[in-house]
């Protein structure tokens, strides 16, 4: 969940987190080697959304501590609701689609709460 630099503490900003990955590649207009940052999305919505939790990690060795390299347990509380919204890690061609639906269930929601009321 996270890395060290960028520790997390709910689903979601893992999720965003994986989505993001950077690369070295080579530049043909710089002439060199250049970092990139490679965004992904989903196109569809799968029926099931399989999401790991890594509970184990890896130490490296420290000479200044004086420990050696060594497997670890990751103690992280790490949130989530029952209902997951995947609205944000979609492509925008899929948002459109999925707006629709959206706009459906709002007024709903808002024919439900004028009912009550």
């Amino acid at each position: 969940m996270g890395t060290a630099t960028e520790p997390v503490s709910h689903l979601h900003e893992g999720i965003q987190l994986s989505l993001k990955e950077h690369i070295e590649k080579n530049s043909p207009t710089l002439g060199r080697t250049a970092q990139y940052e490679k965004v992904s999305a989903m196109d569809n919505c799968p029926p099931y959304l399989f999401v790991q939790f890594a509970r184990f990690g890896y130490k490296q060795a420290n000479a200044v501590a004086g420990t050696t390299a060594t497997k670890i347990k990751m103690i992280r509380k790490c949130a989530f609701s029952a209902n997951m919204d995947v609205y944000d890690y979609v492509t925008q061609e899929m948002k459109k689609k999925l707006d629709k639906g959206r706009q459906a269930a709002r007024v709903q929601r808002e024919l439900a709460l004028e009912a009550e009321q």
